[in-house]
């Protein structure tokens, strides 16, 4: 979770970018895709990717990194959709 947080985390700035255009607006829609997608698989407990959020006290540090993340985003981004998710359907 730590590594997933970490690397989410460093790419954010890239992702939230506007105004890319060609091939590297192309590798950020995929990689925002992706970064979506890993997300929704570490916190679906039913994913063979899911992460461990509750065993033990490591995942309050590793958590952080994700809460880090999502505030950042948030911050930076009034959809809070460009990293994580579309809010129109996540609930």
């Amino acid at each position: 979770m730590e590594a997933l947080g970490r690397l989410l985390c460093w790419m954010a700035p890239w992702l939230e970018l506007t105004g890319l255009t060609g091939e590297e607006e192309v590798l950020q829609s995929k990689m925002a895709q992706h970064a979506r997608n890993a997300v929704d698989a570490a916190t679906d407990p039913s994913s063979p990717d899911f992460m461990n959020f509750s065993k033990g006290h490591q995942p309050i540090v590793d958590a952080a990194f994700l809460e880090h993340l999502i505030s950042e985003s948030a911050a930076q981004s009034a959809s809070f959709g460009v990293i994580l998710v579309d809010l129109d359907n996540c609930w």
